[in-house]
């Protein structure tokens, strides 16, 4: 398969997996208050739940139910057998809320070619998450719009081997988007990658208030009480959008402390 996202040696192993799970779905379904199938089908209607309820309600039904994905996947398959198209962007969201598994990927992999930029992120999101290949992962890092490439490299953050992508994340670090380039930092700083460290005070310099503000957010995030006085310095910065970022960092700070 062309641009296949999942690595080789994993392929085949996986697809096993799908189908192993699969047949334990009646007995999870029987544990649950309401079925599955009903819980998919209120999720995915278009005149359902507003998009933010219906997230909520898959984060919470993700969390008792770890065969949630297949069952959505299976659900859309169904309305469109019927000539209903699932939204987009509404069955994306519910599935960035469901257990993470690889073999998801094969679809959602088609969203990737949507022209709108939204559905891509999310879709590019998703199959990071799920444990993209190195070879998907650095042509998406090449996609014009900002937002697939921070999706991807957040992706990236919550699958299985974050450490597998270091090359990957060392290209977003470099990334002219400074969301980008901030997450991914974060990213190789959590994963002991210290030269990203120095990377961050530098970009906590950069002479575009966009990329201190977004080296504020990376502090706090982090934590670390190394960057306390970088963000107490960014408290005096000419920008007011950097004051303020530097300020909530601290406050996060003061908060993990407490």
């Amino acid at each position: 398969m062309e641009g296949d996202p999942i690595p080789a040696k994993e392929r085949s192993g996986k697809l096993r997996d799908v189908a192993s799970d699969g047949q334990r779905t009646p007995e999870r379904a029987r544990a649950s208050r309401e079925s599955p199938a009903s819980v998919c089908r209120t999720l995915l209607d278009p005149c359902g739940p507003p998009l933010a309820e219906a997230v909520k309600i898959a984060r919470e039904a993700g969390q008792r139910n770890v065969d949630l994905s297949f069952q959505l996947l299976r659900c859309a398959a169904q309305m469109r057998e019927s000539g209903v198209e699932p939204e987009p962007r509404r069955l994306l969201a519910v599935l960035s809320q469901a257990h993470s598994h690889a073999p998801i990927t094969y679809a959602v992999l088609p969203y990737m070619r949507s022209s709108d930029p939204r559905v891509r992120s999310q879709a590019a999101r998703l199959i990071a998450r799920s444990g993209a290949s190195l070879e998907w992962t650095l042509r998406h890092l090449a996609d014009p719009d900002a937002r697939v490439r921070a999706n991807i490299v957040e992706g990236i953050a919550a699958s299985p081997e974050p450490r597998r992508l270091l090359e990957a994340l060392r290209r977003a670090a470099q990334d002219p988007h400074h969301r980008v380039a901030t997450t991914a930092l974060v990213v190789l700083i959590r994963l002991g990658e210290e030269a990203a460290s120095d990377t961050l005070r530098k970009i906590a310099a950069h002479p575009d208030p966009r990329f201190r503000c977004a080296a504020a957010w990376a502090m706090g995030e982090l934590g670390r009480q190394e960057f306390e006085p970088l963000l107490r310095g960014l408290r005096e910065d000419p920008s007011h959008a950097v004051r303020f970022c530097a300020l909530r960092a601290l406050i996060r700070y003061r908060r993990r402390a407490s």
